[in-house]
């Protein structure tokens, strides 16, 4: 009886060896689809029939492999793997899908981007990990192999594969369009056949068929769902040619506010400091008796401040570097892609830099090493003379024992004396990224709040007594008068898993000749125009948002995003 089993599977290992990788894909795919919640909404049938048909139409090719290749399907098993376990951490903390043009642009991961992946970790994660190394362990068992590599795959067994894979395949996609058509009748009242819903699912890539890729991949499954993924971004175009239709069509979009009447400040310093990761909750709090933001308490309270606690935060995939693109350009980020920035390169931008390049002297000082979403080379493009790192400022000032934001506050008032006047600073903070580990920042000495939440309120706090550093050194220089010193939320931050769902930011004008606290809704595209009227400055272009000062205030604009994918994308700037 031994012997007999001995010689069925040495005459079958090409075939028990799928079996095994297939298992072992199959596993990490279920508990995939289980993290990402599709299984909450399926039945048991199609939770199990779906990443089955996922899983055989993926490993497909294995059956075409001559014997010397079969242990290349372990590419496909660590790819998927791999791409599960970071797909998983990323939508934690963005609530979307990682897009797999992201896979080409490593170089965008830097120090606080782990440190925000690794602080979402879960124990049971390990499982994405754990198949693909036993199947890769067996594998590097000479006998496995030598049996596997020397066994035949009789012809009638591949096209049985074929056959099979192709039936449950069709099954599961049936299942995805009944439950995509269903959507669609919820949504919009009308009803889509399962054709339709096929078609609109897996073939049609005009916008108004796309969707974000977590849905996306929650409609069609893993297979589908990178199959149309990798044609996307094949297809992608960074240099769309506009018509002179689509032109005029965007100019008389983009030009519909007029400039508001306002106070001129143009002859002023300006700093723009960019928070990381600052929710408007957080401003105005106490922990116990001490209060998390007495600087930004404070200016929020002075004469000749506008400012808001209910700004709408507005980036997309790209999270730190949108927010800059925001503030800088007024456009909102690309609807598809986690490399915004990468759009703007090579063209002649009207960015805020460049409204007052005739006066302002423009710097830009990192509180980090400027490696992630590529600011080292976005801020040339904005128009900055000098971008300045983290690396400099540890020239000078001990990173360790100040905490980033400090030591680079502390830096930027050492070169105030070397800039001409007026100039333009813009400052990016760190030390409140998530998943908020600032060294600097000393803890609360009371109050009940505990966990994530109060490590986030003592780097805010720390962050607060930062810019409490560099208004002294203003004072101190005696250019405290002669500057508006501009403070926004770079983005939003939830406690338990990045951000999702979205809170309001933060937008303070200190210093800017007006008065006033907003209540009601402003957006992150705002606050270009806003800066624009603040300056007095009478641009042709300012941007997709509405100015705070003007009568539009708060306006909620659907097309924002979709001109600005747009204008990005195509060659509505002109190259250099």
């Amino acid at each position: 009886m031994i012997h007999a089993c001995r010689t069925f599977l040495l005459r079958h290992a090409a075939t028990a060896w799928w079996l095994v990788c297939a298992v072992a894909l199959l596993a990490t795919t279920w508990h995939f689809y289980v993290d990402m919640g599709v299984a909450a909404n399926c039945s048991g049938r199609e939770f199990y029939l779906k990443p089955a048909a996922d899983v055989l139409v993926l490993l497909l090719p294995y059956w075409i492999l001559p014997p010397r290749r079969r242990g290349s399907i372990l590419i496909p098993l660590w790819g998927l793997s791999v791409l599960y376990f970071t797909d998983a951490v990323y939508r934690r903390f963005t609530s979307e899908c990682m897009p797999l043009s992201l896979l080409m642009q490593v170089s965008n991961v830097d120090t606080p981007l782990l440190d925000s992946a690794f602080s979402l970790l879960r124990k049971a994660d390990i499982i994405y990990l754990f198949w693909p190394v036993m199947a890769t362990a067996a594998w590097c068992i000479r006998s496995i192999r030598r049996a596997v590599c020397s066994a035949t795959i009789h012809w009638s067994v591949r096209a049985a594969a074929a056959v099979v894979t192709a039936i449950i395949f069709w099954k599961s996609q049936v299942y995805f369009s009944r439950a995509y058509s269903q959507v669609w009748h919820f949504f919009n009242g009308s009803r889509m056949s399962v054709a339709e819903a096929t078609w609109r699912r897996t073939v049609d890539r005009s916008a108004e068929a796309r969707c974000d890729h977590s849905f996306a991949l929650y409609n069609s499954g893993v297979a589908v769902y990178i199959i149309t993924e990798l044609w996307d971004t094949l297809t992608y175009q960074n240099a769309i040619a506009l018509t002179a239709g689509e032109r005029a069509g965007f100019d008389a979009y983009l030009r519909r506010d007029a400039a508001c009447d306002s106070l001129p400040q143009r002859h002023k310093n300006i700093v723009f400091v960019v928070v990381e990761s600052l929710n408007a909750e957080a401003v105005g709090t106490h922990v116990g008796p001490e209060p998390v933001t007495p600087v930004l308490d404070s200016l929020i309270k002075a004469s000749g401040t506008i400012s808001s606690l209910n700004m709408v935060p507005q980036v997309g995939d790209g999270i730190s570097s949108d927010g800059q693109l925001i503030y800088n350009l007024g456009t909102l980020p690309l609807l598809d892609g986690a490399a915004t920035q990468s759009a703007i390169y090579g063209k002649r931008l009207p960015t805020l830099p460049a409204a007052l390049a005739a006066t302002h002297y423009p710097v830009a000082i990192f509180a980090d090493r400027g490696l992630g979403w590529k600011k080292r080379e976005a801020y040339p493009a904005y128009g900055y003379r000098r971008v300045l790192t983290s690396d400099s400022v540890a020239t000078r000032f001990d990173l360790r024992a100040m905490g980033a934001d400090d030591a680079t506050m502390r830096y930027a008032v050492s070169l105030l004396p070397e800039f001409p006047q007026p100039f333009l600073l813009q400052i990016l903070t760190i030390s409140t990224h998530y998943a908020f580990g600032e060294r600097a920042a000393t803890d609360f000495s009371g109050g009940d709040i505990s966990g994530i939440e109060r490590d986030y309120l003592r780097c805010v706090r720390y962050a607060d007594a930062s810019i409490g550093r560099l208004i002294d050194g203003l004072r101190n220089q005696g250019l405290l008068d002669s500057t508006m010193l501009i403070i926004a939320s770079d983005h939003h931050m939830n406690m338990d898993s990045g951000l999702s769902p979205a809170r309001p930011i933060v937008f303070i004008a200190a210093n800017c000749g007006h008065t006033e606290h907003i209540e009601e809704p402003v957006h992150q595209a705002d606050v270009f125009p806003t800066v624009l009227d603040l300056l007095g400055v009478h641009s042709a272009w300012r941007g997709v948002g509405h100015s705070m000062l003007g009568p539009r205030r708060g306006d909620s604009d659907p097309r924002q995003a979709t001109v600005s994918d747009s204008v990005l994308r195509s060659d509505y700037f002109p190259l250099q």
